[in-house]
């Protein structure tokens, strides 16, 4: 059965990919809607330019892959505060939950604040303000396959649903959700993970009588630890609203003992230069702490003339006695 639920999600995975890239053509490029959908989530991702389809391990798996969730010892919960662009403010939290030594569930909210914003009317006079908002629910799910792993990897799959009312400019409510896989391969010389995982697929939110696409995205991720302290990633990201694109990430441990560790990142996302953003950028920088079961992550991302965007993460992990001893926290 276990073997049966596995062959159909990666079917429906490796044939959503294609279905979904018939819209993905330089003309259809802008043309999306709900795009609070695409604000990426959580320090330790946006600190590696969000290569992190591979990675994935804890609760902001929900949003980057929710094939990562499987990965969580036992239970965990974090929280985002996000400083976007304009003064526009976004807030993730999310937690995730261990029902059995295959099983973890999850669940995540996001809420984004743009602030109240003059209005006007056709002839430029002033027309009172409006308050521009938007608020996403999510559930995930993420499953250890044992019929299709070996003693040298494993595979993980995994599927996330959301629900999403914005007030942006009119009221719409939007239904969308994820299908994500992952294989580790924890015991070769150099480890090595690979994952993909198709975003937002549903029917688009709709107003009036006109129903707007939402902003799909197909990313294929794959990560190798060279040493036992240094991580390097890399994605690629085809979406309807985008072109494509690469993203490169690395993070270097610094292990000060059993009290704590830290951790430097940094990465480029190839999508800013097609923007018209120079290569600096295209950059975004990150650090953190771990000590105890607690995380501290930070990033900062420069966004040009629009402003410089910083990432806060704080996350908790349960105490790992009586899970599963093959996934730990990092």
């Amino acid at each position: 059965m276990r073997h049966q639920v596995g062959g159909a999600l990666v079917a429906v995975l490796l044939c959503a990919a294609p279905a979904a890239a018939r819209d993905f053509s330089t003309e259809s490029i802008g043309t999306s809607s709900a795009d609070f959908l695409t604000i990426d989530v959580g320090a330790r991702a946006v600190g590696m330019a969000g290569a992190y389809t591979a990675i994935a391990n804890d609760p902001y798996s929900i949003y980057w892959n929710p094939a990562g969730l499987a990965q969580v010892p036992k239970s965990a919960a974090t929280f985002m505060h996000h400083r976007f662009i304009a003064d526009i403010n976004f807030d993730y939290g999310a937690y995730a939950h261990r029902i059995n030594d295959v099983s973890v569930i999850g669940g995540a909210f996001r809420y984004m604040d743009a602030g109240s914003i003059p209005a006007t009317d056709i002839n430029g006079g002033t027309a009172g303000y409006f308050h521009p908002q938007a608020f996403t629910w999510e559930v995930g799910w993420g499953q250890y396959i044992p019929d299709l792993s070996t003693t040298d990897s494993d595979m993980t799959m995994g599927a996330s649903f959301r629900y999403a009312h914005s007030d942006l400019v009119r009221h719409a409510d939007v239904f969308a959700g994820d299908l994500g896989i992952q294989q580790h391969y924890f015991n070769a010389w150099i480890p090595y993970r690979f994952g993909a995982v198709i975003q937002n697929l549903g029917p688009g939110p709709k107003y009036d009588e006109k129903r707007e696409r939402l902003p799909v995205k197909a990313r294929l991720g794959a990560s190798i630890h060279p040493s036992k302290f240094w991580l390097l990633a890399l994605d690629g990201t085809l979406g309807n609203d985008q072109e494509p694109s690469a993203q490169l990430g690395s993070e270097v441990t610094l292990d000060t003992g059993d009290v704590a560790k830290a951790f430097l990142r940094g990465g480029i996302d190839t999508r800013r230069l097609t923007n018209g953003l120079d290569g600096f950028k295209a950059v975004s920088f990150g650090l953190g702490i771990k000590t105890l079961q607690f995380s501290f992550d930070y990033s900062f991302s420069a966004m040009g003339e629009l402003g410089d965007s910083h990432r806060f993460s704080v996350s908790f992990n349960f105490p790992t006695r009586g899970g599963p001893k093959k996934y730990r926290e990092r």
